[in-house]
């Protein structure tokens, strides 16, 4: 997944094995996409991507994107 569709408003991803999966791209298009407005995230895996999660939602902000909510419940 390089690039997130445009017509994407939410993406769920809940409990799915993967999330711990998501490269880099993943984390870039995030930052980029103008229409997701929830991302659901939450997973009871051991999560290393923190810091680039943090780049891609102060980007989509700076980018003028929609994102208002953002759950990663236990990422922590």
């Amino acid at each position: 997944m390089i690039k997130i569709s445009g017509a994407v408003q939410t993406l769920i991803l809940k409990n799915s094995s993967v999330i711990p999966q998501l490269t880099e791209d993943f984390y870039i298009a995030l930052g980029e996409n103008k229409t997701l407005e929830y991302l659901n995230l939450d997973t009871t895996d051991i999560m290393s991507n923190v810091k680039l999660l943090g780049k891609a939602i102060a980007m989509n902000a700076k980018k003028n994107g929609s994102l208002k909510a953002i759950s990663i419940r236990d990422w922590f």
